[in-house]
């Protein structure tokens, strides 16, 4: 069973969840879940999806913000 679980695990990463995100989900099912194993790795593959999604978000905000330093840089070249 524990080896299901990981299997699909896996097969959700490859094919992502379109309208609702997969950690929602996963919690969803650690709360219910009465097996410590399974819940353990429900738990750890939380951790790692809103791990990978912090870091998207933040490496996102960067080039945002690179981009209008850049952009402002430009700007004052322009008016000198």
């Amino acid at each position: 069973m524990f080896d299901v679980l990981t299997q699909n695990f896996q097969r959700r990463k490859k094919y992502p969840m379109r309208n609702k995100e997969r950690w929602q989900e996963l919690c969803k099912l650690a709360a219910v879940e009465q097996d410590s194993e399974r819940l353990l790795a429900l738990v750890q593959e939380i951790n790692r999806l809103l791990d990978d999604k912090r870091n998207r978000l933040l490496n996102k905000q960067l080039g945002a913000s690179e981009s209008k330093t850049e952009s402002d840089g430009d700007r004052r070249n322009e008016v000198q």
